[in-house]
């Protein structure tokens, strides 16, 4: 649904420039697309605006000692958009740019995601406001086991709780010493390996993970040109109605 406005509506690489550009363009461009289609619904505003706002948001703000012995303050979000379903499932961001309103944003869209595809969780999203490659390993492993720990103190890391999965700036790696922070505090819980999604295929991962994420985007750019070209012959005189990307070059 979302490739086939965003083809509609504009071209679809200006698009993505918009929507990922600033906090307040995502936030916007999501109520854009929020509250259109809240329009086709037979719902209250109240009950619309409050579908909108996160159900919970955790922020939280702890030191780390650096490889100088220096102090640095690292602050980080959790969000859980809703409840309404057990666990909730969101994607650790590393970006320094990022704010609370990016993280429930994007948690508020896991949600919808999740409800029209049926998977039963709720959406969440997670953040760790730092540049990774100002880090070393051992730094990193720092970071996300403080991390890690104050999740699992406030209830918001689990299996039946709140699976973490790899977004932007993170990888599987770093799931991994999630997980192990989690078996560490949990050592008999048989289902810790449902803690983390995208992980190591040597951790219980399943294989494609890492490349799963261009694929999707590379198949929603391609489904948004073919859908517009189905609706604009001039655009399908471009492109072909049976767009590929065999032969071009793109650049994003």
């Amino acid at each position: 649904p979302g490739s086939r406005a965003v083809g509609t509506h504009t071209p679809m690489l200006r698009t993505t420039r918009r929507f990922f550009s600033s906090s307040e363009v995502l936030s916007k461009n999501f109520d854009h697309y929020y509250y259109n289609a809240c329009k086709e619904l037979d719902a209250t505003g109240g009950l619309l605006e409050f579908i909108r706002k996160p159900n919970a948001v955790f922020r939280v703000c702890f030191p780390l000692k650096k490889d100088d012995d220096s102090l640095e303050v690292i602050h980080a979000y959790r969000v859980v958009h809703s409840h309404h379903h057990h666990p909730s499932k969101g994607g650790l961001k590393f970006d320094p740019e990022m704010n609370q309103d990016d993280v429930e944003t994007l948690a508020a869209a896991n949600s919808l995601r999740f409800a029209l595809a049926d998977i039963p969780w709720s959406g969440a999203k997670g953040g760790i406001i730092i540049d990774r490659s100002k880090y070393s390993k051992h730094q990193l492993s720092n970071i996300l086991r403080t991390y890690a720990r104050e999740l699992l103190q406030h209830k918001y890391l689990g299996p039946s709780a709140g699976l973490v999965s790899p977004d932007y700036g993170t990888t599987t790696r770093d799931l991994g010493v999630i997980l192990g922070t989690y078996k560490d505090a949990f050592p008999s819980d048989v289902n810790y390996l449902a803690t983390v999604v995208g992980k190591e295929v040597t951790q219980g991962g399943v294989r494609g993970t890492s490349s799963s994420f261009g694929a999707g985007f590379c198949t929603g750019i391609t489904e948004s040109i073919r859908h517009k070209a189905r609706l604009t012959p001039s655009f399908a005189a471009k492109v072909g109605k049976d767009f590929t990307f065999n032969g071009r070059k793109i650049v994003l």
